[in-house]
């Protein structure tokens, strides 16, 4: 039988950013995302037009106004802003908003986290040991199925979906070779999953974690197992506290 550490070993994620296939993977992915990306056009359907794209127009009100973004006056007549997970307003991609024009900010976003999506489950499934072609074809149907495209209408699930390869290819690292720099890439991309605002997306990502980490072959005995994964969401729910206390 294969040692576990055999795995990650084969290959460094140094070396997997270098490969054609992956680049092949992006060219697609941006050819794909060409209008919103060239021409100037925007996604628009259902929650976007009418719950995200308005909110986040709200948080550049407030900056401009010089106001903390704390009361959200036109929604049922009136409720919390910043303490609205559903806002992400701690989120760090929210920068681009006061770098880029409104719209080329929002494209830019989406279509950088749908690349993420084929970016990071070829990482993952590279580093686990699949071919160059085999995590091609992995990434391709993570990033580009019915499934994870139809979440783009809810911007907060589409950019937290789009840390959970990377936040399973970290874990996998840190249990395999036990190094504390994996362990802090678990902790940020699990930071990052909770500031998107889809609790939800959290739980079942964490439970999936969990599964993860009890039937993988590590060698390392199931109860300390556990011990580190319920850290791991300690540490993630801690640094997360600036959204989670005020919701």
């Amino acid at each position: 039988a294969r040692r576990v550490e055999d795995g990650p070993r084969r290959c460094r994620i140094a070396a997997v950013l270098r490969e054609k296939e992956l680049w092949l993977l992006i060219l697609a992915g941006m050819l794909f995302f060409y209008r919103p990306l060239f021409l100037n056009e925007t996604f628009f359907f259902r929650d976007l037009l009418y719950d995200f794209i308005p909110q986040k127009q709200m948080l550049l009100d407030f900056a401009e106004k010089g106001e903390w973004p704390l009361w959200d006056i036109y929604r049922h007549g009136g409720q919390p802003y910043f303490a609205d997970p559903n806002n992400s307003v701690f989120h760090p991609v929210n920068l681009l908003f006061f770098i880029l024009p409104f719209f080329r900010a929002f494209n830019l976003i989406l279509v950088g986290h749908a690349l993420l999506y084929l970016i990071s489950a070829y990482l993952l499934a590279r580093i686990l040991g699949l071919s160059p072609k085999a995590a091609m074809m992995s990434a391709t149907v993570y990033g580009l199925c019915g499934c994870s495209l139809s979440l783009l209408n809810l911007f907060g699930r589409f950019l937290a979906m789009a840390y959970l390869p990377l936040l399973l290819l970290f874990w996998h690292l840190y249990l395999a070779e036990r190094r504390r720099k994996w362990l802090a890439f678990s902790v940020a991309f699990g930071v990052l999953q909770v500031l998107c605002g889809a609790p939800e997306v959290n739980a079942l990502n964490m439970l999936l974690l969990l599964g993860w980490t009890l039937c993988f072959p590590y060698d390392i005995p199931r109860m300390r197992r556990c011990l580190q994964w319920g850290a791991l969401n300690a540490f993630i729910l801690g640094v997360s506290m600036i959204q989670l206390l005020p919701t």
